[in-house]
């Protein structure tokens, strides 16, 4: 498989997950770690051999990337959100 398909799958999850947080902002921590729990349970979990093909792996290592940024980053916003909390009101 090619390398640039790889990086843009990976990195596409990556993205997706730092928009959401960026769009919603960060939920409850137990949100996150529970996303971090299901990533490493989805990552160390072995495929059973129909299953163990070069594209469900790239699927599988999608929802590992996505779940884990998610779950990973989440500390990272709060903390550069700071003491500013701002609240839009939606019409």
């Amino acid at each position: 498989m090619s390398p640039i398909i790889v990086a843009s799958c990976y990195g596409s999850a990556a993205v997706l997950s730092l928009f959401l947080l960026w769009q919603f902002g960060v939920k409850r921590w137990y949100w996150h770690a529970l996303s971090i729990a299901a990533a490493f349970g989805i990552g160390l979990t072995p495929l059973s051999e129909p299953w163990n093909r070069p594209d469900m792996t790239l699927v599988i290592g999608w929802f590992f990337v996505a779940l884990l940024v998610w779950g990973l980053a989440a500390p990272i916003f709060l903390v550069l959100q700071g003491p500013f909390h701002f609240h839009f009101k939606h019409h």
